[in-house]
């Protein structure tokens, strides 16, 4: 598959909370952020088949996930991703989740990975990832109003996927 810079799709960096993982933010009990069983936060509506998808089509060491968050939610987030089986149910690797402290950190890991496709639900995310390289393609993840002011100008260089159905339409 060929992208807008029309070069072929070699690496897939995808978001974790609100893009894989449901982000409930609510308060309840399984608020992933503070509440008790934050294991039992659910993935995003038809995450997992099509995450499978994408690493049956462009390979297992071509998909990572790279998400921003503290040391807490850092820890939380590979408990949630082992209880709930993700790597067995999407053939994503466990060596393939890296973190950052800083949305800015995003775009040099997309460099290092060789990523050249991201998918987020923050515009911020998407518009630092484009300073660094502007050939990834960028995949706005859901309706998050979050950044949409302050990085109007960007949108323009984004697709938009409301869901994950979308994401296949675009990548598969």
């Amino acid at each position: 598959m060929e992208h807008l810079t029309n070069r072929p799709v070699r690496g897939i960096g995808i978001d974790m909370g609100h893009v894989i993982m449901d982000g409930a933010n609510d308060g309840s009990d399984t608020d992933f952020l503070r509440g008790p069983n934050y294991l039992n936060a659910r993935e995003t509506r038809n995450c997992f088949p099509v995450l499978r998808e994408l690493v049956a089509k462009y390979g297992a060491p071509h998909v990572a996930i790279v998400s921003k968050c503290g040391r807490g939610t850092q820890q939380r987030t590979l408990e949630w991703l082992d209880h709930n089986k993700v790597y067995a149910q999407t053939g994503i690797l466990p060596a393939n989740v890296y973190f950052c402290r800083m949305v800015e950190e995003k775009g040099p890991i997309c460099l290092k990975l060789g990523l050249d496709v991201f998918i987020d639900d923050r515009l911020k995310v998407l518009y630092h990832i484009h300073k660094v390289d502007p050939g990834v393609l960028q995949i706005l993840f859901g309706n998050q109003e979050r950044d949409r002011r302050e990085f109007a100008h960007h949108l323009s260089r984004v697709r938009h996927a409301l869901d994950w159905d979308e994401v296949g339409e675009i990548l598969l």
